[in-house]
């Protein structure tokens, strides 16, 4: 019996399309890997505080002070002071205007003497660990300032010129990405500069120390 060669060309084409699409199924399919549970949870986790940003802070604290009496000479004593801040963060470093006052009062024969001591600062502060969800810190902190220590009330003194320096490790804690609470205890010193028929430079040196608050916006 012969076949005719219309029957193999309708063969041909009736199993062609079963044989590729057979082919197609037996082709495994790869899922998608998944990505690390650990670079997740990195991305998905929240930062402790802000990378960059300006700085206001304000502290309560003691330090070494010279106090400029009537007579001209200076008296070296522990005071309390407050202090304002303002400067901006960048990463782990920060860069900061201060000012710090602390004064005195006396009160003898019905007389009222103010004594006061002012004292302008520029400092840079540094972060030497940070805890893995960067809400802990410990800092080391450099201050150098200027100002004057004056004397006001029923007597008074040409104001003297002061200089200072601070020494400061500490510790920071961010309750807010934006909002954290500090401590610095160090070294610190100011001398008092006097001008006149010589010229005389009078210091003290002995622990600084201060808490506070700073804000980055």
């Amino acid at each position: 019996m012969r076949t005719h060669p219309l029957c193999f060309v309708a063969a041909s084409l009736v199993a062609g399309p079963f044989s590729a699409s057979d082919a197609g199924a037996q082709q495994p399919v790869t899922p998608a890997a998944p990505a690390p549970a650990t670079a997740v949870a990195a991305a998905d986790a929240p930062s402790g505080q802000k990378p960059r940003g300006f700085v206001l802070g304000a502290a309560l604290g003691t330090a070494p002070v010279l106090l400029v009496n009537l007579s001209g000479t200076t008296s070296a004593s522990i005071a309390l002071r407050g202090g304002l801040l303002m400067g901006y963060k960048l990463g782990r470093l920060m860069l900061h205007l201060g000012l710090d006052y602390a004064g005195a009062d006396q009160i003898r024969n019905n007389n009222n003497e103010h004594y006061g001591n002012v004292l302008f600062w520029l400092g840079t502060t540094g972060e030497l660990w940070r805890s893995a969800d960067q809400r802990a810190e410990l800092l080391g902190s450099v201050r150098l300032g200027s100002g004057l220590s004056f004397l006001t009330g029923s007597g008074s003194s040409p104001p003297s010129v002061l200089v200072g320096y601070e020494l400061l490790p500490g510790m920071r804690y961010y309750l807010h990405p934006s909002f954290a609470v500090q401590a610095f205890a160090g070294l610190g010193g100011q001398y008092v500069i006097t001008t006149g028929a010589g010229s005389i430079s009078t210091g003290t040196h002995s622990l600084a120390a201060s808490v506070g608050t700073i804000l980055v916006l």
